[in-house]
């Protein structure tokens, strides 16, 4: 905004910036900039906190009664084909057992046990909620159980100030322009919990720049230096094996259009994608 008073001039330039969550993901209830994330897959405790901070999160904290309410809801609701009645949340008493702690290492401030929890059985060291009533149970951290992942939301500018030719002695208030949306995400699976893995970014930068935010502007390029899939060397020998080695666990993205460069490059074997005309594209 810019006004002139009495012959002064006053510059206001405004930026205003909003969160949104990743792609799959909702806003959580207590704060927006956090997001809660609810995986398919059924797994392990430890496992599971892998998995999110994969995902550049950890297993949720609860830290009063409505986060409580909030997050065990959301999980009722998403939860609908499984067939425990429990799921993982960041609690645990791994590493300090009886003192319950988070994943996240914030404040254990709140806690919500069930009638004659926690238990204190041997590798009964991790928290569950109960998907009805939202309640707590220690439980074996070698079961495998569905899980939900606290992430971080996207934080991205959505106006930017115009700037304007003004005469000496006018009042003007001048409003914001949207930023221009003109590039897109060239496959049609992006994730956008993803978004924020560093190591990811090459991937993004080549396939999800919209998704991402990650466009480029008048200013700045997201993915300036980013070496993109495209420019990747070329794997060592051109025989169908695979050059990774963890293809086999890797292998429920074969058939994820994002990651189909990827595979092509380390997994052609696992993935039979030996004779696909596309893989020499992405490598050219």
């Amino acid at each position: 905004m810019l006004c002139i008073t009495d012959n002064k001039f006053f510059f206001y330039f405004v930026f205003s910036t909003n969160a949104t969550c990743p792609l799959g993901s909702i806003p959580f209830i207590s704060d927006k900039t956090r997001c809660l994330y609810f995986p398919k897959n059924k797994t392990y405790f430890l496992d599971a906190e892998l998995a999110c901070i994969n995902l550049s999160g950890h297993l949720p904290s609860v830290h009063n009664k409505m986060e409580n309410m909030f997050l065990s809801q959301e999980a009722l609701k998403i939860f609908t084909e499984s067939t425990d009645s429990d799921f993982w949340f960041g609690a645990n008493d791994i590493n300090s057992s009886p003192k319950w702690s988070w994943m996240d290492n914030t404040l254990f401030d709140y806690e919500n046990w069930d009638k004659g929890q926690p238990q204190n059985i041997t590798d009964n060291d991790c928290g569950a909620i109960i998907l009805q009533g939202g309640k707590w149970k220690a439980a074996n951290c070698y079961m495998q159980k569905s899980y939900v992942c606290m992430v971080s939301s996207l934080i991205h500018s959505t106006t930017v100030a115009s700037i304007t030719t003004l005469s000496f002695g006018t009042t003007v208030e001048m409003g914001s322009t949207p930023v221009e949306d003109d590039c897109t995400d060239t496959v049609s699976d992006c994730k956008g919990y993803e978004c924020t893995d560093d190591k990811k970014k090459p991937l993004m930068c080549t396939f999800c720049k919209k998704t991402c935010n990650l466009c480029p502007n008048n200013t700045t390029d997201p993915c300036a230096g980013v070496v993109t899939v495209s420019t990747l060397p070329p794997t060592a020998g051109s025989q169908c094996i695979d050059t990774a080695t963890n293809c086999g666990a890797t292998s429920y993205e074969c058939n994820n259009s994002l990651y189909k460069p990827i595979m092509c490059k380390y997994c052609k074997k696992t993935c039979n994608l030996c004779d696909d005309p596309h893989c020499s594209s992405y490598f050219d």
